[in-house]
């Protein structure tokens, strides 16, 4: 591995580690009463989300599938708009939306889906929560677009009902 190289993993576990030290008490509630989980489950579920932004953030070139949990999260942390910003730009310099699928302009379905988007968090992080799932069966299915800057960096998707 070359310096530059070794620099980069440097950053990139630094701004993981930085990101998972990222503590929202009141979101951790909000998962418990919203999506009906523990409190160790919901402080679980928010580690998952936070590695699951930081792998959109690593791969805007792929489009990037959600567990059903971890979207429910998601869908749960952006309802805190400002102080999710503030997060995404804190961390990422950037936004990473999560847009509904256009009606007018509708794409075809593509990308690595569940698998791959598992495969690239287990090479990141090792060894993943039962939040993560594994198979195409834990796909979010909200019919949602997600992407940083609105797909102009890459995409993350969930499939259709």
């Amino acid at each position: 591995m070359q310096i530059s190289e070794c620099i980069a993993e440097y950053e990139r576990k630094k701004l993981i580690d930085r990101v998972l030290a990222y503590e929202n008490p009141e979101l951790i509630e909000r998962f418990k009463h919203k999506i009906e989980v523990t409190h160790e489950e919901a402080q679980q579920l928010f580690v998952d989300l936070k590695q699951f932004l930081c792998l959109c953030n690593e791969h805007p070139d792929k489009v990037l599938v959600p567990s059903k949990a971890i979207d429910a999260a998601w869908h749960q942390f952006i309802l805190y708009t400002f102080e999710y910003g503030r997060f995404c730009i804190e961390f990422f310099g950037e936004l990473i939306h999560h847009e509904p699928k256009s009606y007018l302009f509708p794409e075809p379905e593509s990308g690595p889906g569940r698998s791959e988007t598992f495969t690239l968090a287990e090479q990141s992080f090792g060894a993943l929560s039962l939040n993560w799932g594994k198979d195409a069966k834990d796909a979010a299915k909200c019919e949602k677009n997600c992407s940083v800057k609105g797909g102009r960096r890459g995409r993350v998707t969930t499939t259709p009902h």
